[in-house]
């Protein structure tokens, strides 16, 4: 949790409101880049989504308790979600100038858990290798998304130097190009607001895994509702590629 304080722990945002919260943004931003490009505003807006989802995946691994069902989770959707995404982001059926961002979310646990179960120096190597990857790969936000990732988990018990060193790398990637990177810096304000509840019901902390973190068994509902978080992404790829495309 971030920012310690009853209002926050009380009436803060729970992590399933931040997911829908991100897949509304993201769907917006991605409105705009395949069917309405000329209203630069939906990309303005559709900036927020990126970090949002790079703080939930640090969220996911420190307090998953299967990491590597968490992890070929990411994996399975990454490729899963590479044909809508080519389609819609790029109208070909495979494109491999960019790949989507489940690969980036997927290089950033990684080097996540690498830096948490070993030593210091280790975890610089994983997040070093973890850039180069993504470089190599051509994911989604490069490795501008794996500092990101990075960041939030180094700096999750300091929401300042949080806030500069998302602000920095934001600002950076802007530079040279439309600048509406730099907005993305206001997804802090619903980052800040986090709880520390998976749900306003629920009292146990994010999790990403079959069982909840007091050791019961999800429901179907939890469970469909997971996977629709995941199953969303290429979902709303393919229905904006049929309507710009009918």
């Amino acid at each position: 949790m971030l920012l310690q304080s009853d209002f926050i722990r009380r009436y803060g945002l729970s992590g399933n409101t931040l997911k829908i919260l991100a897949l509304i943004i993201m769907i917006v931003d991605h409105v705009g880049a395949v069917l309405l490009p000329q209203y630069r505003i939906l990309r303005y807006i559709g900036r927020l989504a990126f970090p949002i989802y790079c703080f939930l995946i640090t969220e996911g691994v420190i307090h998953t308790k299967n990491i590597y069902r968490y992890g070929i989770r990411l994996l399975e959707f990454a490729f899963i979600s590479e044909l809508p995404f080519d389609l819609a982001i790029h109208g070909k059926l495979l494109e491999f100038t960019d790949q989507n961002v489940f690969f980036t979310l997927f290089i950033g646990m990684v080097v996540v858990y690498i830096t948490r179960v070993m030593d210091e120096t280790k975890g610089l190597m994983a997040f070093m290798a973890g850039m180069g990857i993504a470089l190599l790969m051509k994911v989604d936000y490069s490795a501008y998304g794996i500092i990101m990732i990075y960041c939030f988990y180094k700096f999750r018990e300091n929401p300042l130097w949080m806030l500069i060193s998302i602000g920095i790398t934001n600002y950076i990637m802007g530079i040279g190009g439309t600048g509406s990177q730099k907005y993305a810096v206001f997804a802090m304000i619903p980052i800040f607001l986090y709880s520390g509840k998976k749900s306003y019901r629920e009292k146990e902390l994010l999790t990403d895994n079959t069982n909840n973190s007091d050791g019961s068994v999800k429901s179907v509902g939890e469970i469909l509702l997971q996977y629709g978080f995941y199953a969303a992404y290429p979902i709303h790829l393919i229905i904006l590629y049929l309507i710009k495309n009918i």
